[in-house]
């Protein structure tokens, strides 16, 4: 069975199968529905029921950050909400990033460790791959079982598209995918990804000025999205706070000090 779902105020439609997730038929249906996390953890996939019933989804998740005051105004998280009827949807679409998801395969090009927690994980795709994507957007490791871990891309695009992919990742001790990074990766590895992924991006459609916040290893994107700034030339105020447990966590400290020299009107705090 399967409902209908109408967003506004666009007045989008497409259908849901009883069962799915709302953002995952929404996405299908290609239209450009915000999103990140996919988990139900960073809101910005919520939208506004107007007409019909949802189910929440998981209980645990959509409680702590959905509470019932919220589901009350008739908010929803759409990556973990389904449909329970047909229903009117109040969402602010964006402007389609305009590059599907596919699934590449790789090879690990370079392994290095700037702190001892994190690794800068280079990657090389095959050489007529072209791999595009937005500043700011992430890709999906697929894991051997099917499980997938998600990274921010710190590499900058590029209108050709890029063979050379650079990804930031923070060791979490026992975690399926970091463990084995640093551990056992070694350089020519085979890897698999699908992406791009997210609607985190820089919007350059607009003059107004740029605040970026990140923690840890969240720069990765940050840095796309500045470097892409200065290949661009984009001239508007750009403000990036960057923190860290320690000075040590921030570990390219004296790449982010020195874009200031590079882009105009760029703060680094």
């Amino acid at each position: 069975m399967a409902f209908k779902v109408t967003l506004m105020p666009s007045g989008h439609t497409f259908e849901v199968e009883e069962g799915k997730r709302i953002l995952d038929a929404g996405l299908a249906a290609g239209h450009a529905m915000p999103y990140s996390c996919r988990a139900g953890t960073c809101r910005t996939c919520r939208g506004k029921v107007i007409q019909g019933e949802v189910d929440y989804g998981n209980y645990m998740i959509s409680e702590a950050y959905l509470p019932m005051e919220h589901r009350a105004m008739g908010l929803a998280l759409l990556c973990s909400a389904v449909a329970c009827s047909d229903l009117v949807i109040e969402l602010k679409e964006l402007s389609l990033v305009g590059i599907k998801p596919r699934m590449v395969p790789c090879r690990v090009k370079q392994v290095s460790k700037p702190v001892a927690d994190v690794a800068i994980l280079d990657l090389k795709l095959p050489m007529n791959e072209n791999f595009m994507f937005s500043a700011g957007q992430y890709i999906d490791i697929i894991l051997k079982d099917g499980k997938r871990r998600s990274y921010s891309i710190a590499t900058a695009p590029s209108v050709e598209g890029v063979t050379d992919l650079q990804l930031h990742v923070r060791h979490t001790p026992g975690g399926a995918f970091t463990d084995h990074v640093f551990s056992a990766m070694k350089e020519r590895d085979l890897l698999r990804f699908e992406g791009p992924l997210g609607t985190f991006y820089l919007r350059e459609d607009s003059t107004k000025p740029i605040i970026l916040l990140a923690s840890g290893t969240g720069f990765a994107p940050i840095k796309s999205i500045v470097e892409y700034a200065i290949r661009k030339k984009i001239d508007r105020p750009m403000t990036l706070y960057w923190g860290c447990r320690q000075k040590a966590d921030l570990y390219m400290l004296e790449l982010a000090q020195g874009w200031a020299s590079a882009l105009p009107g760029f703060r680094f705090i």
